[in-house]
């Protein structure tokens, strides 16, 4: 996988999920085997989703470097906020971790990738569309997709479409 091809997956399961009503590109950049993300969606449920990701790519696989996802209300109170940001060396997951409900809550989390924070905010917003939830299968078949080298960048996009088309 490239990282246009990376930045063609995140695009595509972001215009698939029902969870999303608008979507802005605030910044995107490929350069070799580096890329990075940020993206800023309009929920469903009127709640906003701030998502930013530096990564590169080794050995063919998605290696994050930085990353955030921010998960507020429309008011602006967080709801969530999942980021590596080394700020919080007293947290035994260190420098990943959770800000839940507020900026001075935070909690150990494990490292998460884009479809995972997908996933978790579709499961909360509660979409009554139930082509969007994922299930074990479909998490597998898109972690496949995303390390398939031979797949071209227009390919990736139909690939992903096909498989929550049919899945």
């Amino acid at each position: 996988m490239s990282a246009e091809d990376y930045l063609a997956l995140i695009k595509s399961l972001t215009a698939l999920c029902p969870v999303v009503t608008g979507f802005s590109i605030i910044r995107e950049d490929a350069q070799g085997d580096k890329g990075l993300w940020r993206y800023r969606l309009t929920l469903k449920d009127g709640s906003l989703l701030e998502m930013f990701e530096f990564f590169e790519i080794q050995s063919g696989q998605v290696k994050p470097i930085k990353y955030s996802f921010h998960w507020q209300r429309d008011d602006g109170q967080i709801i969530k906020r999942w980021d590596n940001a080394a700020h919080h060396p007293e947290i035994e997951t260190y420098p990943h971790h959770l800000h839940d409900g507020a900026e001075d809550l935070v909690f150990a989390y494990q490292p998460v990738s884009f479809e995972e924070i997908l996933q978790v905010i579709s499961d909360a917003v509660n979409l009554s569309y139930s082509g969007f939830h994922m299930s074990i299968g479909k998490i597998r078949l898109l972690k496949y997709l995303r390390n398939l080298d031979f797949i071209a960048h227009g390919q990736l996009k139909t690939a992903i479409a096909i498989a929550y088309h049919h899945s």
